[in-house]
């Protein structure tokens, strides 16, 4: 009977051996004590369950093992402090760089306006020193159209359209998190400053009235005339709409060569595993 008992213990201890090897469990056997480790004093591995991710490990969907990838970002500091995952740093210099140049360029306007009077009242030639006579000079306009004179009288239009370029900046930053970027925090900062220059103009908030019919001019007022060239007078405001499109021209190249390198990085790496 002992050598009948003996024999039937040892065939289910071969049975449960295999199964406690798939589940990964620690279920002990007559060679391990309850405190997981066996009889010799060698501890009891623990294996994963078939498909579950080792330590330090993440499974795809295809089902294979991958490493774990740290998280990256500014909000992923120590003592970083973000709203929206946006760090509160970003919405300080954006709000600091709109605020400044916003005032700048009302400032200039109003400095001109003020001292040359309108309209097409016009300046001597500045900076003679720098570049010679008839190259610069400041010479007051209204416009009431887009950048550079375009779209003559659709000053409601380019209000209307400021507004939403407004809404569409301030959701692309800090509700798309776009503020992530310090360049493109910087670049729309100079694109939003330019939009709230022309906006507040287009809305007649500077007060100034047309000399001949006494009706407030709800248009931009522009004052720098590079003469040299007769190129259409602008503002501070537009220099900063242009300065932000060129930067946001600059990161959408390099973000297109950036997926180029990482189609060729990744074609690469197929032809490697292929061979």
């Amino acid at each position: 009977m002992r050598t009948e008992a003996r024999a039937t213990s040892v065939i289910a201890m071969s049975e449960i051996s295999p199964l406690n090897q798939s589940l990964g469990s620690n279920i002990p056997t007559p060679d391990s004590d309850k405190s997981g480790q066996t009889l010799s004093g060698q501890p009891v591995s623990e294996k994963p369950l078939p498909g579950q991710p080792s330590g330090g490990q993440t499974s795809s969907a295809s089902g294979e093992i991958q490493p774990m990838k740290p998280m990256n970002g500014p909000c992923t500091r120590t003592g970083s402090f973000c709203l929206n995952e946006v760090p509160i740093s970003r919405h300080v210099v954006f709000l600091v760089l709109v605020v400044g140049l916003l005032v700048w360029d009302l400032f200039s306007k109003w400095w001109v306006f003020e001292t040359l009077g309108y309209e097409l009242r016009q300046s001597d030639s500045w900076l003679v020193w720098l570049w010679g006579k008839n190259v610069f000079r400041l010479m007051t306009s209204f416009n009431h159209g887009a950048l550079w004179g375009v779209g003559q009288g659709y000053s409601a239009l380019f209000a209307t359209l400021s507004v939403v370029a407004v809404v569409a900046v301030l959701g692309w930053l800090f509700v798309f998190r776009g503020a992530q970027s310090w360049w493109l925090t910087i670049a729309l900062a100079f694109v939003m400053s330019g939009t709230l220059g022309n906006l507040y103009d287009r809305l007649g908030l500077h007060g100034l009235r047309n000399e001949l019919t006494g009706e407030i001019e709800y248009a931009v007022r522009d004052f720098m005339f590079i003469e040299i060239i007769r190129w259409p007078i602008f503002n501070f405001a537009d220099a900063f709409l242009v300065t932000g499109a060129i930067m946001l021209l600059i990161q959408s190249f390099q973000a297109e060569m950036a997926a180029k390198r990482t189609e060729v990085e990744t074609a690469r790496l197929t032809l490697t595993q292929a061979n």
